[in-house]
């Protein structure tokens, strides 16, 4: 049985930007989240259940990569996952999720083109935490191109349709869902429809829960959302005026009155079109200030103030740019983010649940997800109080006026006597660089510090150098930062993390420590397969223990590909894997430390008594 191994390490720069405030809202430093090549599409959902948004998002090439969140702002690095898209040179398209199956958890559609046509696909969330890897097709389109598609229950029976644009045939066309994992044909909506570029669900005539399909020309004039006859048939309409080749679309209630009202993109334009009431819509409405290219839009309350503001994400260099609602859906100001790459895609949600709005991004140019914490917050108000906070956009009655300090402990000027607390605190990061001569990432007694070496924290400009000591030393306010250390001529090889991130007020600040080499860290892995128990009937399934240890200095992130011998009849996995072909499986692990081991379950379906003797 061969056993093969590929180890893919990398290392991550941090850029951190301060993003650009508006007069309510307050964005803080761009925080990376992962990366993919030609990084686009992107969702804050909640994949595992635990009831934290995660953050899932696609390359344009073979992979759908996702982070399981903690509700905190932080994110687990080893729930990343990769989905081979595999043959014939497809390239993905687009992406949702729902529970097609009805157990209670969210699966994956894919849709991707290529020379052999477009393929839907299903992805099956096993154990409600991880995707499976074998899929079900849904359907084959012959043609070429890009497919959107819109996960959405159409019929109002509780199960999940698929609506899909194929942008090249010129067609939108939905897949009924009856339940339980089970899909009916693919039907036509549309064939009129010149290059649909996104199909966007929403409902718009209020005919009880009945949702509409908007999309329009690309390759032409028109913008078009088809009502929904109860999930039977659909009857398009236009909107007003000349759209020429409208592209990307949005839904809300941006004037208050309780229906959805659309939005668009044509050209440099950026227009809405505001909802009757009655299924018809007024005439289109220039947002103030557009005069940009955009490749998508998300309508959300990033200002938390009961109404509907717009984001874009923009293309070339561009920042991000959203528009402030005014309550009754017109728009005079807009602010801008400026990412450390340009954007393309943007998402919403709360990923630290401190009940606002975060902005998720994507850049196909850089590869690079990232997010910007929306900092707006409840407290106090009023300027002549001690503890004021100008980043408040709601009073919660906290304003204190006397005995002002610093009431944080861990603060160097801590004032026992105070209690209310100013703002005043300042805490000390400290820490060592260190000689690693061994390159093993750990810091041995007879390994001595290092002086002169380098460390920052770049979102806030700030360098340190180690005194003869190796030690370094920061004074900072309250809140989260990033340590970073930078390499030597001398000492070329960060063996440790390269970056810490540290929140100053909560966490104990005083005991980093960077590890530098001379030496080649060493990258080494050992991988062995251990049969369980005794004797191996045939034609059943046997338990194989699958062990790697990592036999290198340094943690190691990576994939090993496994291949059994083909007179197995196959593999049923338990502890879940990355992928498979034919009789080759791929497992990844993460974070693996020096002399750590990791275990996957495996069972082999053994040869028939035709082969006996042969095994």
């Amino acid at each position: 049985m061969e056993i093969s191994t590929i180890l893919r390490t990398s290392s991550l720069v941090f850029l951190l930007f301060p993003a650009l405030l508006s007069a309510q809202v307050a964005f803080g430093p761009e925080q990376h989240l992962g990366w993919e090549d030609d990084s686009e599409e992107v969702k804050a959902i909640d994949i595992d259940g635990d009831g934290h948004l995660d953050v899932i998002w696609m390359g344009y090439q073979e992979t759908v990569n996702w982070r399981m969140g903690d509700g905190t702002g932080n994110f687990g690095s080893t729930d990343d996952i990769s989905l081979p898209w595999g043959y014939g040179g497809l390239t993905l398209s687009h992406f949702d999720l729902g529970d097609m199956d009805g157990d209670g958890d969210l699966d994956l559609i894919l849709a991707g083109g290529g020379d052999l046509g477009i393929e839907l696909r299903l992805y099956e969330n096993i154990d409600g935490e991880n995707f499976g890897w074998e899929y079900e097709t849904l359907h084959v389109e012959d043609t070429y191109g890009d497919a959107h598609i819109d996960v959405e229950d159409m019929n109002n029976d509780g199960n999940p349709d698929i609506v899909v644009g194929y942008y090249a045939a010129d067609k939108i066309a939905w897949i009924v869902n009856e339940g339980n994992g089970v899909f009916f044909e693919q039907q036509t909506i549309a064939t009129f429809i010149n290059g649909p570029d996104k199909v966007l669900v929403a409902e718009l005539a209020g005919s009880g829960n009945y949702p509409e399909i908007i999309s329009g020309m690309t390759g032409g004039y028109g913008a078009y959302w088809f009502e929904n006859d109860y999930g039977i048939s659909f009857m398009s309409n236009n909107f007003s005026g000349i759209i020429n080749q409208p592209r990307k679309y949005g839904a809300a209630d941006l004037d208050g009155d309780g229906d959805i009202d659309v939005m668009l993109t044509y050209g440099n334009n950026l227009i809405w079109y505001e909802n009757n009431g009655n299924g018809t819509f007024g005439g289109d409405i220039e947002i103030a200030g557009a005069g940009i290219y955009a490749n998508n839009i998300t309508p959300a309350d990033l200002d938390d103030d009961g109404d509907v503001d717009i984001i874009l994400g923009r293309q070339y260099d561009d920042p991000i740019r959203w528009y402030e609602n005014n309550g009754d859906g017109t728009f005079d100001n807009y602010h801008e983010i400026e990412p450390s790459s340009y954007s393309n895609f943007t998402a919403v949600g709360d990923l630290d649940e401190d009940g606002y709005l975060d902005l998720i991004c994507t850049s196909a140019a850089s590869g690079d997800v990232f997010w910007f914490e929306n900092l707006s917050s409840i407290g106090c108000m009023d300027s002549s109080a001690c503890n004021y906070d100008e980043l408040a956009l709601e009073d919660d009655g906290s304003c204190c006026y006397t005995d002002c300090g610093c009431t944080n402990p861990l603060a160097i000027n801590f004032d026992s006597t105070a209690s209310c607390n100013n703002g005043s605190c300042q805490f000390q990061i400290t820490g060592t660089v260190f000689n690693d001569a061994n390159s093993d990432g750990i810091w041995d007694p007879e390994e001595l510090p290092l002086a002169l070496q380098e460390v920052q924290i770049p979102n806030l400009s700030l360098t340190s150098i180690t005194n003869d000591d190796g030690v370094f030393s920061f004074l900072v306010g309250e809140g989260e930062f990033q340590v970073e250390l930078t390499t030597s001529i001398a000492f070329p090889f960060i063996t440790t993390p390269s970056v810490i991130t540290v929140v100053a007020g909560v966490d104990d600040t005083s005991e980093l420590v960077f590890g530098l080499s001379y030496f080649t860290p060493a990258f080494a892995i050992c991988v062995d397969l251990y049969p369980t128990g005794g004797g191996f009937l045939c034609d059943d399934q046997h338990r194989h223990n699958i062990c790697f240890r990592n036999m290198g200095s340094v943690p190691i992130n990576g994939v090993v590909e496994v291949e059994y011998d083909p007179l197995f009849q196959g593999h049923v996995e338990v502890t879940p894997i990355d992928s498979t072909d034919g009789n080759t499986v791929y497992m990844s692990y993460a974070d693996l430390q020096p002399g750590e081991m990791f275990f996957y379950d495996l069972d082999l379906l053994t040869p028939t008594t035709d082969y006996l003797g042969e095994y």
